[in-house]
């Protein structure tokens, strides 16, 4: 039966508190002797020395777990290239772990103030020694490693990204293992609160805060100057998965009211096409979020009302990809990596609820990502292949999500890269992308990055009247998307913990 009109409601806020401390490796004890040694010993020269020129080659390269108050993690893969040319991987030594930086415009005249005020505390520098041997020794090294010793189980990819983290018990218990603090979870509430207080009568959001009914209570309502293409519809579904993320559904949970809400709004604006039914608005950004929303609430509870939905809007996808794999703002167009990222995204979420992902589609897909690379698949770019920041974390997450082993030295040198660039104070976007990525990657250095960038939005967090709960940066992103975008984007920031478990985990390899 479909889901019929709901009638519009609030809901108060709440908080979660969660326990922060964290505990010693229970493995400690039963920890391999070499791993003991690569994660607490700085290689000295001369053993490197030794080891090169007196031909001992079991192990060429030498990753260094830094100790933090986090678990960490080893990764194990294989890596075939017909590249021979070497990767150098220097992550950064010697200084402060991460820096929050300044990027494009600074904050608006509203933050600037707490920006200011922000004192953030300075991390151990890094001692460890850098892994810099050629490709051809990280492949050895790799295929050394493969099969692991006794205490140290392999890792295998989860088969369904794990939805399942988001539960109400599970959430408290990834939250606290992946780094959540207890300030943090109550940002992720007061923002689900100021998200209910902006939800219009029909169901929708709308990047637009100067309509009802905020009626321009909030500052940064929206700029606009290029007239792009802002669809409600890509409104709608960035506002839903926050509220997804966090464990709520249109069954269960203080928010089901707004949820189902905003389903119903997303079903009546569903409009016939040559395959499948469409939800643009006027651009594939529209028509990619709002089925990644419903992708994750129909995987989450599996709910029969929204299975022909989704089937739907998965259809319209796989029309819409160009031939050389990508997609942008109109069906058939050649692609750039921000459209398609968010249509990627989609077809995984219907994967994960069972809907098949096309086996072509997916190929094209990754060779549209690959082919927007350089420097050896380290680096991406929008439209042609080069080195900006926030294409290059979409598409290291996109290589991942389409089955790339995040022990890929490609994907660790580029995890290095966003390492060292360190979260934006105003490019929210680059920091999903780049927290999504180190998170899956199970990055060495992410407690450390998670800690600087958490903290930063817990103070940055507006505590004032209407816009209480909410967030605003400005620079090319925030002022298309305004308030609501920024807000979003940040709840799902802090949302990484549990929203998707990491794609790899320990356990036996399937045959």
């Amino acid at each position: 039966m479909p889901l019929a009109p709901p009638v519009a409601g609030g809901s108060g806020i709440a908080a979660a508190a969660i326990e922060t401390s964290a505990s010693d490796d229970p493995h400690e004890s039963t920890l391999p002797l070499l791993k003991r040694f690569l994660r607490d010993a700085r290689m000295p020269s001369w053993l490197v020395s030794g080891l090169l020129h007196g031909g001992v080659l079991l192990f060429l390269a030498l990753w260094t777990i830094v100790e933090t108050k986090h678990d960490l993690f080893t990764l194990q893969g294989k890596l075939e290239r017909e590249d021979p040319t070497p990767i150098e991987i220097t992550p950064p030594m010697d200084r402060a772990v991460v820096e929050i930086r300044e990027t494009e415009a600074m904050p608006d005249h509203a933050i600037v103030a707490a920006l200011e005020a922000v004192e953030f505390e300075q991390p151990e520098a890094l001692t460890a020694t850098a892994p810099t041997q050629p490709l051809d020794a990280i492949r050895q090294m790799i295929d050394g490693l493969q099969q692991p010793s006794s205490g140290m189980p392999p890792l295998r990819m989860r088969g369904n990204a794990g939805v399942e983290g988001r539960v109400e018990g599970k959430r408290q218990e990834l939250a606290k293992q992946y780094g959540a603090s207890e300030a943090s979870e109550l940002a992720v509430e007061a923002a689900l609160d100021w998200l209910v207080a902006h939800q219009q009568n029909n169901g929708s959001w709308d990047f637009d805060l100067s309509k009802a009914p905020c009626n321009g209570q909030c500052r940064n309502p929206r700029t606009n100057p290029d007239g792009q293409a802002t669809p409600k519809t890509a409104a709608t579904g960035l506002a839903l998965l926050p509220f997804l993320g966090a464990g709520y559904t249109h069954q269960s949970g203080k928010h089901a009211e707004t949820i189902s809400r905003a389903i119903y709004y997303l079903r009546g604006q569903m409009r016939d096409a040559a395959q499948g039914r469409e939800l643009m608005h006027g651009s594939m950004y529209g028509h990619g979020i709002a089925t990644l929303a419903i992708a994750e609430a129909y995987a989450m509870t599996k709910d029969a009302d929204l299975y022909d939905m989704l089937r739907d809007l998965q259809q319209y996808i796989v029309m819409a990809q160009h031939e050389k794999g990508g997609w942008r703002y109109q069906p058939g167009q050649p692609g750039d990596m921000t459209v398609t990222g968010w249509q990627i995204m989609a077809l995984k979420s219907c994967q994960i609820g069972g809907l098949p992902f096309p086996t072509n589609v997916h190929a094209r897909a990754e060779d549209f990502v690959t082919s927007l690379g350089s420097q050896q698949g380290t680096r991406f770019g929008y439209l042609e292949p080069a080195a900006e920041a926030t294409p290059t974390a979409v598409g290291l997450l996109l290589q991942m999500y389409l089955n790339k082993p995040p022990g890929d030295a490609a994907i660790m040198e580029g995890c290095h890269y966003l390492f060292e660039l360190g979260p934006s104070k105003t490019n929210v976007y680059f920091n999903y992308y780049a927290t999504m990525t180190l998170h899956h990657a199970r990055y060495y250095g992410f407690p450390e990055w998670n800690a600087k960038l958490r903290d930063f939005l817990v103070k940055t967090q507006s505590q004032r009247g209407h816009e209480r709960g909410s967030w605003h940066f400005t620079d090319r992103f925030g002022s298309v998307g305004g308030r609501l975008y920024s807000t979003a984007m940040c709840a799902l920031v802090l949302e990484t913990y549990y929203r998707y478990l990491p794609l790899w985990e320990e356990g036996d390899f399937p045959l």
